[in-house]
């Protein structure tokens, strides 16, 4: 890396000789000369940084490192500088070299509030779009939490019921942070409740949020998805996921539990593209686990993930609870596991028992 000459003053004669750039290395060497300095090390120094013989010159020092030189070309009259002026230049030196500190400190603060207005904006986006209640169908029984990172991700769930009693079901994470992951969310909102008053079928949903995600911003950003039927009168759902983590299916009858696995890319990974569709069947007594990455890659403080074991493990243990109560368990030990690592993504869960 060079330093870039940024300004100089005086007349075409004196300054047609000094050089546009300085290498930060010769930098260093000037930095470190003595405090007393004569005419023969002025030359010293205006050679070795590429200045015209009668220059003198101050290193510019921010905390105790260089990070520019203030010269002054040779003297009109042809004499040499003397103590007074090189005094003169380094209490100079001295101020531009604070003054640009503060400056640098200021664009610095200046760019993390901004980044912080970024972040507090796309996080209220994201709130601002989920249910505000839970849903009311008979026959199930449904809690929902998602707590934003420090970073905003960009996860998302959302239900819609239908007209002939079924209920759609949603949940989805963006990659990427900011306003760009919210900005998708609010488009995916909007895409699937349009494709809701014309077709609701699993795989033109599916399709036509590929296509918008995969067009809709300027910046690249991909976006697992998971869309489900509920269908309480025939006891099936019906499913079709886009990357994004297998729910799980605990059976209460047999008692055992199983993830929902359809593989699949990300929305958005390419233009056109088809997915799969796949039923099960659920009971009274069965439960099914939504979540994203975030909580399946929390750390604790020994840098452990907290992982699909453990995670395994805590809902087994709650499946006679009710949907809120499961998830209340399941919080507990994850917050439990977490310590106090902050979140660096966002964590969703969602717990739909069968009554």
């Amino acid at each position: 890396m060079n330093l870039e000459l940024i300004g100089r003053t005086g007349t075409a004669e004196s300054t047609a000789g000094l050089p546009a750039a300085i290498p930060t290395g010769t930098l260093e060497k000037l930095s470190l000369g003595g405090e007393e300095q004569d005419g023969d090390s002025d030359a010293a120094e205006a050679r070795l940084a590429g200045f015209p013989p009668g220059s003198t010159l101050a290193p510019l020092l921010a905390r105790g490192k260089p990070v520019g030189l203030l010269v002054l070309g040779p003297r009109q009259d042809g004499e040499r500088y003397n103590r007074r002026d090189r005094i003169f230049l380094e209490t100079c030196a001295e101020q531009a070299a604070v003054a640009m500190e503060n400056a640098r400190l200021y664009e610095e603060e200046t760019e993390k509030e901004r980044l912080q207005q970024e972040l507090d904006t796309a996080r209220r986006m994201q709130m601002a779009i989920l249910p505000e209640r839970k849903p009311e169908i008979p026959g199930i029984d449904f809690f929902a939490y998602l707590s934003p990172a420090t970073e905003v991700g960009g996860d998302y769930f959302d239900y819609k019921l239908l007209d002939d009693g079924k209920l759609v079901f949603i949940v989805g994470d963006v990659s990427g942070h900011g306003v760009s992951a919210g900005t998708l969310v609010l488009m995916s909102k909007s895409c699937i409740f349009n494709q809701l008053r014309t077709n609701h079928e699993v795989e033109q949903v599916m399709v036509a949020m590929n296509e918008m995600v995969y067009g809709a911003l300027a910046e690249r950003l991909l976006m697992t998805f998971c869309y489900v039927i509920f269908d309480p009168a025939a006891g099936r759902l019906i499913y079709s996921i886009a990357g994004h983590p297998f729910p799980y299916h605990y059976r209460a009858a047999e008692g055992t539990m199983n993830e929902l696995d359809i593989s699949a890319y990300p929305l958005g990974v390419t233009r056109k593209t088809s997915y799969q569709t796949a039923e099960v069947d659920f009971a009274p007594g069965d439960v099914f686990v939504f979540y994203s990455d975030g909580i399946v890659e929390a750390m604790n403080p020994e840098k452990e993930q907290w992982g699909f074991e453990r995670f395994e493990q805590v809902i087994r243990a709650g499946v006679d609870q009710d949907a809120e109560s499961l998830s209340a368990s399941i919080l507990r030990e994850f917050d439990t596991f977490r310590h106090d690592v902050p979140e660096d993504d966002d964590v969703t869960l969602v717990t739909i028992k069968i009554k």
